[in-house]
């Protein structure tokens, strides 16, 4: 497992120029809102300006300090990461920038740098994340001969590793009453922190903050996720998506692809909430005795149980 641990580390791109919070603040401090987003407007036709995504939300860019600036200053060539929102999708960066503010400087997620708004446009200017999403993981597992065999021979115990560090990841966000709600395996990336694997979660735009007393997530520590007694399945409970992501990331790391359900959506959903257990086993299983055990715990609710099979 060590020698797969060390080889991932290696094999992980952590020498990418990029801006940390002071610096982006400092190089940008004397540009306006309105200044900076007539520049990100112009991004489309720039060739020195990379398209990261786009949805149905908002575009996606990595840029240079100098892009934004529109200068050419040897010493502002560090990366950003720039989220322009649609305008008519603007209340869903406003809901980022609140699950972003109480995230501040927390190591397990993508930090937000600035965010502007001049009244018609808004965008989040925020950190270059260095390393590989889950599913580039997979795809670099199917294509790296050296990184494969290390794998093979580790597969379960990397897995239960990976996972250990989600669960602690979600906690960690969780204890902030900040459910992600879009966490799927392009939203996890598996970064370098001081020499050792880690996990940073990017794009919250879809991010609930849980305020309804009536209903509480947390107990009376406010670290352990309330074991519900009803179907995870149910929408009143809002960290189902993000438990879910576990159920997904077992099968994709121990198959390297995912799984094929060839019904509607309504038929997923309705299948999903009728009976999730038999859901699970039926499209979502694997084959090792303990990764069963551990999505069979997500799925029933058993969050202690879960604990203690990643623990060992």
């Amino acid at each position: 497992m060590k020698q797969l641990l060390e080889a991932l580390v290696e094999s992980i791109d952590n020498n990418v120029d990029y801006c940390t919070r002071k610096e982006t603040e400092l190089f940008l401090d004397q540009c306006s809102d309105q200044e900076l987003l007539d520049r990100i407007d112009e991004f489309d036709d720039s060739d020195t300006v990379f398209e990261l995504g786009r949805g149905q939300t908002a575009i996606v860019y990595i840029s240079s300090i100098n892009n934004l600036k529109g200068e050419n200053d040897p010493d502002q060539n560090k990366l950003v990461v720039v989220k322009s929102y649609f305008s008519k999708r603007a209340s869903w960066c406003k809901n980022e920038v609140e699950a972003l503010k109480i995230l501040k400087d927390q190591p397990y997620v993508q930090q937000m740098f600035r965010y502007l708004d001049d009244g018609k446009r808004c965008a989040l200017i925020g950190e270059y994340v260095s390393g590989w999403t889950i599913e580039q993981l997979g795809k670099r597992l199917k294509s790296d001969k050296y990184l494969a065999e290390r794998y093979s021979k580790f597969k379960i115990e990397f897995i239960v590793y990976f996972l250990r560090m989600l669960l602690d990841t979600l906690v960690k966000v969780h204890d902030r009453k900040i459910a992600h709600k879009d966490l799927n395996l392009s939203n996890i990336f598996l970064t370098v922190d001081q020499g050792k694997l880690s996990i940073k979660l990017i794009d919250f735009g879809s991010s609930c903050i849980y305020v309804n007393n009536g209903e509480q997530c947390f107990n009376g520590n406010g670290v352990t996720p309330i074991l519900y007694s009803r179907s995870l399945c149910q929408l009143s409970n809002i960290f189902f998506h993000d438990l879910w992501s576990i159920i997904i990331a077992t099968y994709y790391l121990y198959y390297l692809k995912y799984t094929e359900i060839k019904c509607s959506l309504v038929t997923y959903y309705k299948e999903l909430c009728l009976d999730p257990l038999s859901f699970v086993e039926k499209h979502y299983m694997v084959e090792d005795d303990r990764l069963k055990a551990i999505q069979k715990a997500v799925v029933s609710n058993q969050y202690l149980k879960l604990v203690e099979l990643l623990s060992r």
